[in-house]
């Protein structure tokens, strides 16, 4: 049981497989947790400025646990194998948890899941490996500040109790049934 949440990531994978919202919104819950660990991670080693300000492996590094959270969180909120949308209403974000949902997404498109087909997706953002960095390349530039972090740990965190309280509804109303 993950205590801070009040409820285990953990569980039968063929719990759900009846119901397919309830299957993506425990799928969901193990996606917002990597996205929330891979932000703490970033926190914790202050990579919270230009990737290409970073000295040698730190830069890889910090850009891959960036599309790594990015993905995460994009993947828990996108319909994906059955084409299960994520319930609006679960979101309920606001004012600047809202604007940092919108730009985490917003970059997932653009950046890391789509860009081949979305119309703004920047000419040339991938960089060969061992290419040095500048700035204003697209790819390297994409960083959160601390502030931005922290924000999102708490934003997730009220999102995964959320989901967390659904799926025990879900999960509670099957029993019943």
């Amino acid at each position: 049981m993950d205590d801070a949440l009040g409820f285990s990531l953990q569980g039968d994978p063929q719990e759900g497989a009846q119901d397919p919202l309830h299957a993506k919104l425990r799928a969901s819950l193990t996606s917002l947790n990597m996205a929330r660990e891979c932000a703490t991670l970033m926190l914790r080693r202050r990579w919270t400025n230009l990737p290409y300000l970073q000295q040698g492996r730190g830069q890889l590094e910090q850009i891959a646990f960036t599309k790594a959270m990015i993905v995460s969180y994009g993947r828990a909120l996108s319909p994906g194998a059955g084409n299960i949308a994520f319930p609006e209403e679960l979101i309920g974000f606001e004012g600047g948890d809202r604007a940092l949902h919108d730009k985490v997404l917003r970059l997932r498109l653009r950046e890391f899941a789509q860009s081949q087909g979305a119309a703004d997706a920047p000419a040339g953002n991938v960089v060969p490996l061992g290419a040095k960095p500048k700035p204003g390349n697209p790819f390297r530039d994409v960083f959160f500040t601390a502030d931005e972090l922290e924000q999102f740990l708490l934003m997730t965190h009220e999102l995964m109790l959320r989901v967390g309280e659904r799926v025990a509804y879900v999960g509670a109303s099957k029993q019943s049934a």
